[in-house]
């Protein structure tokens, strides 16, 4: 943002709030898209005959059909819940929710955004208290027209501006539930704070990377590494931590 305005973020964790109530929906979704022919066959069919069991307190339950969500593990599971909820921006734009401003009028003209969709992570964002509440609005309405449910209380609130909003009188609703307004929130490894600062997501990398770092120098010292192989491991366990917020 080029200068400060009110602006408001909404944010759920897919992966961990929403999921299929009927995985019916989501091949009426793939043909929509346009996937057709054996490949829908050999998805549909995967998804008839696989079984699921529950493990618990060290015990199995017997084997059942699930048709609730997409398989826990498996490599097409991520392509197939983007597709899911593919035309979720395009639905918010059709029911004229408000996008969020970068705060320059050329910019804002070419780049309209309403939600972050990255696999399983969303965000929904507006410049204004009714303009936020209205997305959230028709991002339930999307969600109940494709049978998916949302859990409230793993979605956030969050206001950002130049100072810290009293988070007790900001009140948003999800399906008649309200919403918990946070000041800080993660979004893809990355700690994104209320006035912009990256100080804490700066400060949350070093932990989480110097956690990472004695975990290789105790495996270093107990196998007596050699200096290439410790090298190696340091590009493949800790830069990924401190670059990329893996």
């Amino acid at each position: 943002m080029t200068r400060w305005e009110f602006y408001e973020t909404a944010t759920s964790k897919l992966r961990s709030s929403v999921f299929f109530k009927n995985v019916y929906a989501l091949w009426f979704r793939l043909q929509n898209v346009g996937i057709t022919g054996r490949i829908y066959n050999v998805i549909v069919n995967m998804y008839n005959h696989i079984k699921s069991c529950v493990f618990m307190d060290g015990a199995k339950s017997d084997f059942f059909v699930s048709l609730t969500g997409v398989r826990q593990g498996e490599n097409l599971s991520p392509i197939l819940f983007a597709l899911f909820i593919n035309d979720l921006e395009e639905y918010l734009f059709q029911n004229k929710c408000e996008p969020a401003s970068c705060g320059d009028n050329i910019i804002d003209s070419y780049i309209k955004i309403l939600v972050l969709l990255y696999a399983d992570d969303s965000i929904a964002m507006a410049t204004s208290k009714e303009g936020l509440q209205k997305a959230i609005d028709h991002m339930c309405c999307f969600c109940k027209k494709w049978k998916l449910k949302i859990n409230s209380s793993k979605t956030k609130v969050t206001v950002f501006g130049r100072h810290k909003t009293d988070v007790k009188n900001c009140h948003f609703f999800c399906d008649g539930e309200v919403l918990e307004a946070v000041h800080s929130f993660k979004y893809l490894g990355v700690v994104f704070n209320f006035n912009g600062s990256f100080k804490i997501a700066i400060e949350d990398l070093h932990k989480r990377a110097s956690r990472a770092m004695f975990a290789l120098l105790c495996k270093c010292r107990k196998f007596n590494l050699p200096i290439d192989i410790r090298l190696e491991l340091f590009d493949r366990l800790v830069s990924p931590v401190m670059l990329y917020a893996c």
